[in-house]
């Protein structure tokens, strides 16, 4: 499905939308990640990446991060490629600092 998405042009691979039980895993980010790398060594088209669903920590979230910079690098942690879609992950930070 990553492969099917990147080819019809989509801006963002998103592991899902959160309503449901199984939100995103990191080793569902990493295979994202390995598909996107392929596709931008192939074309040098940059895919964004966007973690979503049961990421509800700071330490969660972090963990997303140093997993999409040491597949991708630290070029993609930046708005206009990577996003977390976590509605919890908010408040959570806020109440923990």
């Amino acid at each position: 499905i990553s492969e099917r998405t990147i080819k019809a042009d989509g801006d963002f691979l998103k592991t899902s939308t959160g309503k449901i039980p199984q939100g995103a895993s990191l080793e569902a980010v990493a295979i994202m990640c390995f598909v996107i790398r392929e596709h931008y060594q192939k074309t040098g088209i940059k895919t964004g990446i966007k973690p979503s669903g049961g990421i509800s920590t700071p330490e969660e979230a972090l963990r997303y991060l140093r997993l999409i910079e040491d597949i991708l690098d630290s070029s993609w942690l930046n708005p206009e490629f990577c996003r977390i879609g976590a509605s919890r992950l908010l408040k959570n930070t806020i109440a923990a600092y």
